[in-house]
């Protein structure tokens, strides 16, 4: 019989977790004092924070969500609430929500004081501009992600006295030129506590880019679309990815290799941990002289699928052709040919 610990005794743990919301800490406290009385939501929390720490693609991460969602979790401090929905979660609580300006002003007040919450995405706000920002629960919102909506509607949600201090935004689909960026500037600088904006989606022409700029650096706002992009990471070597692939695959496609140095590369071997190697797109006349490389060498003993591209130009599907080719010592190799074709 699973055992739960009253919430009226986890108050002062929820107060902490909500006054640290980005922190692990309150988060493990809780879930130690659970645990230690075996509440297996404990177990949850410890999971769910561990899993910030892994990869999407790791296989272990998968594992370790399976374990999560078999354990008894919360949702919000309270019992879920019959206002309940379009949610996410993370670390154990409600972590985000999509709702409609409707559903935020009947509910919003309980909402921010039920869970630590990251982000609340507003959805379908077309002429609800006027009833979420009369939503004193805005000033509670560390970020307010306002997806695509007419612009009369985010001009009257960023005109609400609400979100002086709200340290995060997020606007979709912008047309940005000068005029809709000394507008959107204006509607800015009353929001003291801004600390940054996300201008996802949608062109930024160069006049834009200038007067946003400015905005940035008076106000103290980080805008990341304009922000120059970070110095590419220097090219992986070949080896490199062999001796660490990422989850058993290792890239060797970029540059694509010759027969020489793939030869060459392998003599640097063994390389145990290599289950799958990307060639990338290689010369036809290359194919089987790499493919044979790599299905007789010594250096791969764990290999079992070998991926390649080829990119032809009509019309616009993607299909993979597969075939099986067998080692020297029985053991079948998996090859994927990916046609990407492209208009």
């Amino acid at each position: 019989m699973v055992s739960l610990i009253d919430r009226a005794q986890l108050g002062d743990f929820f107060a902490a977790i909500h006054a640290e919301r980005a922190a692990d800490a309150p988060r493990l406290a809780l879930a130690d004092f659970l645990t230690a009385r075996g509440d297996a939501r404990g177990d949850n929390i410890r999971l769910e924070c561990a899993l910030e720490y892994f990869e999407l693609g790791d296989p272990a991460r998968a594992a370790l969500v399976a374990r999560a969602a078999a354990l008894p979790r919360f949702t919000y401090y309270i019992e879920t609430p019959p206002w309940n929905t379009g949610y996410s979660r993370r670390r154990g609580f409600i972590d985000e929500v999509e709702w409609r300006p409707a559903h935020f002003a009947a509910h919003g007040a309980e909402l921010v004081r039920a869970a630590p919450l990251s982000a609340v995405s507003i959805l379908d706000c077309h002429r609800q501009g006027a009833v979420l920002a009369a939503c004193p629960a805005l000033a509670e919102l560390p970020r307010l992600r306002l997806p695509t909506m007419p612009l009369d509607d985010v001009f009257l949600i960023l005109a609400s006295p609400h979100l002086t201090a709200l340290p995060s935004l997020e606007l979709s689909s912008l047309q940005l030129d000068a005029a809709l960026a000394t507008r959107l500037v204006l509607a800015l600088r009353p929001l003291h506590g801004l600390r940054h904006l996300d201008l996802s989606w949608g062109p930024i022409d160069a006049a834009a880019r200038a007067i946003l700029g400015d905005f940035a650096r008076a106000a103290g706002v980080t805008i990341p679309r304009l922000l120059p992009p970070p110095p590419a990471p220097p090219p992986s070597s070949g080896r490199a990815a062999l001796a660490l692939p990422r989850f058993g695959r290792a890239n060797l496609g970029d540059p694509a290799l010759s027969p020489a140095a793939l030869t060459d590369l392998l003599a640097g071997g063994p390389y145990p941990a290599v289950q799958s190697i990307d060639l990338g797109e290689v010369p036809d006349d290359s194919v089987a002289a790499l493919l044979a490389i790599l299905v007789e060498s010594p250096a791969l003993p764990a290999l079992r699928t070998i991926e390649r591209s080829r990119t032809w130009r009509c019309t616009g599907r993607e299909e993979v052709e597969r075939s099986i080719i067998t080692r020297p010592d029985g053991r079948p190799i998996d090859v994927l040919v990916w046609h990407s074709i492209w208009p």
